[in-house]
């Protein structure tokens, strides 16, 4: 099993390298690297932290994340002029930012979404980026920082999750090293230029997971964590529909795996409880939205803007507004 699991780390990165980046050096370097971590992983034994020094190590590799995965110079308008390709990079970036930041300036003057303006990322994103820009002059460095602060958030609580389940401290920290160089400085984009691919869009889930985490660590507080995973499905509910589809998806896959390790007699009650609480919490959601848009705007939001945003993404041309991917 190990040495399948193996073979499968090994595929995941050949399938994302350019062959054209490999150098023979380098890799018998990397080869002799490894023999020599195989040799010593018996024989060399890290100092084990226990009590405040654990806590204060993890907090430090958290922190690091924050300083590793923002990017403070997400493009350069001032190099353009007679720079074809920073133009081009310019009109990209800024083209994908407008279709946020341009319905958020519509909140922002006191429109309210799906009422007075709408975007193709739903409702979540739109109110979150309003408020952000309450703080912040608006503009495209803004909205840089959010992304970039989001995406830190999210890198560091993919280790917090890491060491909730049991990961040592060396492992979790070297893995989270090799995502932060291969999922952030590999972008074609840098972090915070892009809205589609940040945690705006992705984020939702890990909170669901973080929570069934705590609550697996800490029996104590399962119940609580639970409702908190509950409450984030019901919140995607009006994010985004894709934000839903991702986070329901994660909710009824852990639902699945807890109810089938709880007593046998009761698996299935128990989870369609979860089912009707889900259920709930989306309802909740939906009708706190549209009362607050009703006393905000004197109308209901209005669905249908939005689902023909989705339909001209599905089956219409918009979804050929996009931007290549690198290999």
């Amino acid at each position: 099993l190990w040495a399948l699991a193996g073979a499968l780390v090994l595929g995941m990165l050949v399938g994302l390298t350019d062959t054209d980046s490999l150098h023979l050096a380098v890799l018998a370097g990397g080869g002799l690297a490894v023999g020599g971590a195989l040799l010593a992983h018996e024989r060399l034994r890290l100092p084990r932290l226990s009590g405040r020094w654990s806590v204060g190590a993890d907090a430090a590799i958290a922190a690091l994340l924050f300083a590793a995965v923002p990017d403070l110079v997400i493009f350069r308008p001032e190099e353009a002029p007679g720079n074809a390709v920073v133009a081009f990079e310019t009109g990209i970036i800024q083209f994908h930012q407008n279709l946020l930041l341009g319905p958020a300036n519509e909140v922002l003057a006191g429109g309210a979404v799906l009422v007075d303006t709408v975007s193709q990322y739903g409702v979540g994103p739109i109110y979150l980026l309003a408020a952000w820009l309450e703080v912040l002059p608006a503009g495209y460095g803004a909205f840089g920082l959010l992304d970039g602060l989001l995406t830190a958030t999210l890198y560091a609580s993919s280790y917090c999750l890491l060491r909730l389940a049991g990961v040592s401290r060396p492992l979790a920290a070297a893995g989270m090293a090799v995502a932060v160089l291969v999922l952030i400085y590999s972008l074609p984009y840098s972090v915070g230029a892009l809205p589609e691919q940040g945690p705006l869009r992705f984020g939702l889930p890990m909170i669901v997971l973080t929570a069934a985490a705590v609550g697996a660590r800490w029996p104590r507080h399962l119940r609580l964590a639970w409702g908190v995973a509950i409450v984030t499905v019901g919140l995607a509910s009006i994010w985004a529909f894709e934000a839903f589809v991702y986070t329901l998806a994660t909710f009824a896959g852990l639902v699945s795996v807890r109810g089938w390790a709880g007593p046998q007699g009761r698996r299935l009650r128990w989870i369609g409880r979860q089912a009707g609480l889900t259920a709930v919490a989306c309802i909740a959601a939906h009708a706190i939205f549209a009362a607050a848009t009703l006393a905000a705007a004197g109308e209901l939001p209005d669905w249908g803007q939005y689902l023909a945003f989705l339909r001209g993404f599905l089956f219409g041309k918009l979804g050929e507004v996009t931007y290549d991917f690198s290999s």
